[in-house]
C-alpha cells in the first residue's frame, strides 16, 4: 500500500508533502506511522478487541478451557505501548512477532489451535485495519 512518503518520492510534482494528512503532527506518513498515528489510537483498540473475540470463536471448546480472551489477549499485543505498536506494523503488513506466537502457543499448547487462533487475528485485524484506517485516509485525502 503506497502511503505518502512513498508516492511523494515516487512522484514529488504530484505529492508535495508526505506528512500525515490525519494527525498533522508534521510526521511523515509511513507504514510504521499509521501503527502509531494518535488519530488512529481508537480504531487500532477496536480492531485488537474485535481480532481477539473472532479468534476466541474459532476455538474448540477444549481450548478455551486452558485460557481467557483477556490473557490470549494479552499475549499478542502486550501490555507496553513499545510492544503494542511493534505488533501493530508488524500486522499492517500481515505477519506476526514471534514472540506472540510463542505466548499463544504456551497459553493454548495445541499447534492446530494456535494457527487456527492467529490465522483469524491476522485476518481480522488487516481487514479491519484496511476498512477503518487505509480506507478512511484515503477518503480524507481525496
Amino acid at each position: 500500500m503506497p502511503t505518502l512518503k512513498e508516492l511523494a518520492t515516487r512522484r514529488p510534482d504530484l505529492y508535495a508533502d508526505s506528512d500525515c494528512i490525519m494527525c498533522k503532527e508534521g510526521k511523515k506518513e509511513d507504514q510504521d506511522h499509521l501503527a502509531v498515528c494518535s488519530c488512529y489510537e481508537k480504531l487500532w483498540m477496536s480492531a485488537e478487541t474485535l481480532a481477539t473475540s473472532v479468534a476466541w470463536n474459532v476455538l474448540s471448546e477444549e481450548g478455551k478451557k486452558n485460557s481467557s480472551q483477556a490473557r490470549l489477549k494479552e499475549a499478542i499485543w502486550s501490555q507496553t505501548k513499545e510492544e503494542r505498536t511493534e505488533v501493530r506494523k508488524k500486522l499492517i503488513k500481515g505477519l506476526l512477532q514471534e514472540k506472540s506466537i510463542r505466548r499463544v502457543q504456551e497459553i493454548l499448547v495445541s499447534v492446530q489451535e494456535t494457527r487456527k487462533f492467529l490465522a483469524s487475528i491476522v485476518d481480522t485485524v488487516w481487514n479491519e485495519f484496511y476498512k477503518m484506517i487505509w480506507k478512511e485516509r484515503c477518503n480524507r485525502f481525496c
